[in-house]
């Protein structure tokens, strides 16, 4: 509870009633002329609502804020039993009232290696965790920039804008027909309504499907939880777990009356047709809906316990409601025979197979009906597989194992020479690359080099293996760790610009070597060949 004067402070400031929103906004005010340095809790920067869209809006435009570091992913580290994630907040009280934020840009930091911080017991902050935020981004109504920023990157940023013209789930589905379901509470007329309908645990809830086998009537259990009217428990019903399974969403389509607790999210989609609820289960476990919340959500990948909130999930864009209604048949059928395959009683040891098999057709028509570029495509799964947050999908990856010379390096180089050749076409120009392969997998950093010569075809990827490398790239290593202040240190990226030539220098690990970052990397050299 606040005391009455700082809630009085958020009232008038309307601010939200939080006692660190009202810290943040009133120090300028004790230091007019200096810089203000705080560790702020950092979920003042991904809170939804009106309340924390204004104290953002005031601390951007009433402030000149300089740099963001955000710690939630290492709060562990430097906080021992730390819950909240945490974030240093850099800034100064603005001089003036007439400000142009077309230029302006705020530095944030989002330190995200735990394995080698860990290992060197030191802060180590690559070059792929800074970025430079426009204020202009920043003051957007509903921006997610933010959270964004934090795993992705600028064409992350316009993939999600792509679709803010379509309105969400919670804008189309009445509330009386989605919500969390039975609370806890003790009550004498409970939910007599649902006796008769068969009770299961969010645990019984697995994506597409819920097995009837071993489940009860709620029967007297009604009696103590709080009492309920919505229409959630009726089928056809999708039910969504809070959380993740293994890393993914987890919405079932439900063909029985059912009740379950307040953990599991229920959506009825009054009026539709069963197939209507098959094709949403479908787009719920998508790996489109699921680069999407993980984008945009304000707790997941925050959060210490990492989890998905179930408002998230509202926050979709509503395109079940925008396909035309053979496409919901085609996604219909693929949740029958997902859900014919869990609920068949003979053992198949390639269940997970045919499964996974029928989860891509799904995200192949998604990404058809959504009119999804094979980049965004990689993008998306890019996300899903190599970022941090994503803690069993990225040990499964591999990101931060050794990068093959060849296979990796080709389709990344690949990526790499068609964007920058897209642009430099329009001038009769191109460039074409060189893979310098050091004989040595286990080599600290892997290099390219991108010419912008004659000497090869244009477009065109020549691997030279030299055994010398390596003992240049060992040397070369030592000079890409910069120590920035006591056990605080700075991993650079090598660019090295040599008459027609960028040597291109990276740690030798998968995430480092992604198309996705292949295609931020494009973005960048074009931007610095602009500038100069």
């Amino acid at each position: 509870k606040l005391d009455d004067d700082v809630e009085k402070y958020c009232k008038e400031n309307k601010l939200p009633q939080q006692i660190i929103c009202a810290y943040l906004h009133f120090m300028p005010k004790l230091a007019p002329t200096g810089i203000v340095s705080l560790i702020s809790t950092a979920k003042v920067l991904f809170n939804t609502g009106g309340g924390y869209e204004n104290f953002r809006k005031k601390l951007f435009t009433e402030n000149k804020v300089d740099t963001i570091i955000n710690l939630a992913v290492v709060r562990d580290i430097l906080f021992k039993n730390a819950t909240s994630p945490g974030a240093v907040i850099i800034y100064r009280k603005r001089n003036t009232d007439t400000v142009s934020y077309d230029n302006e840009s705020v530095l944030y930091c989002i330190p995200k290696s735990v394995e080698t911080i860990n290992s060197s017991q030191s802060i180590v902050i690559d070059a792929s965790e800074v970025k430079f935020l426009p204020v202009r981004e920043i003051l957007k109504k509903n921006s997610k920039i933010f959270k964004i920023a934090m795993w992705g990157n600028v064409r992350d940023l316009k993939l999600i804008e792509k679709f803010n013209f379509l309105k969400t789930l919670k804008e189309i589905i009445p509330s009386d027909n989605r919500a969390t379901a039975l609370h806890k509470a003790g009550n004498k007329n409970g939910n007599p309504h649902l006796k008769d309908y068969l009770f299961f645990s969010t645990d019984a809830i697995t994506q597409y499907y819920v097995s009837k086998l071993g489940l009860s009537p709620l029967g007297n259990h009604h009696k103590f939880f709080r009492p309920i009217k919505k229409d959630i428990f009726d089928a056809p019903v999708v039910v969504i777990k809070e959380g993740t399974e293994n890393g993914n969403i987890c919405a079932a389509y439900i063909t029985f009356n059912c009740a379950y607790k307040a953990a599991t999210l229920g959506i009825k989609l009054k009026g539709k047709s069963k197939n209507y609820h098959k094709a949403l289960t479908a787009y719920l476990n998508s790996s489109f809906a699921h680069y999407y919340i993980f984008m945009t959500s304000s707790s997941w990948g925050i959060d210490k316990a990492g989890r998905n909130q179930n408002n998230a999930i509202l926050d979709l864009p509503a395109i079940v409601f925008e396909i035309p209604d053979i496409v919901v048949d085609q996604l219909a059928s693929k949740v029958d025979q997902i859900i014919a395959i869990k609920n068949s009683n003979q053992v198949e040891f390639n269940e997970g197979q045919r499964i996974e098999s029928i989860q891509k057709d799904i995200d192949e028509i998604i990404y058809k009906e959504l009119k999804i570029s094979s980049n965004e495509r990689s993008l998306i799964e890019d996300a899903l597989n190599y970022s941090i947050a994503l803690h069993n999908r990225y040990i499964d990856s591999k990101a931060e194992s050794f990068v093959d010379p060849v296979k990796e390096m080709k389709t990344y180089a690949k990526t790499l020479i068609q964007t920058i050749n897209s642009i430099l076409k329009k001038n009769n120009k191109g460039a074409w690359i060189e893979i310098l392969d050091s004989n040595n997998s286990r080599a600290p950093l892997q290099i390219i080099a991108i010419h912008f010569d004659y000497e090869q075809e244009y477009g065109s990827i020549k691997v030279i293996s030299d055994s010398n490398i390596s003992k240049l790239l060992s040397e070369m290593n030592k000079y890409t760790y910069e120590k920035h202040s006591e056990s605080i240190y700075y991993r650079k990226v090598v660019k090295y610009y040599k008459g027609k030539t960028i040597y291109f220098v990276k740690p030798n690990q998968k995430r480092f070597w992604t198309i996705s970052q292949a295609l931020n990397d494009a973005d960048n050299i074009l931007l610095d060949l602009t500038n100069q």
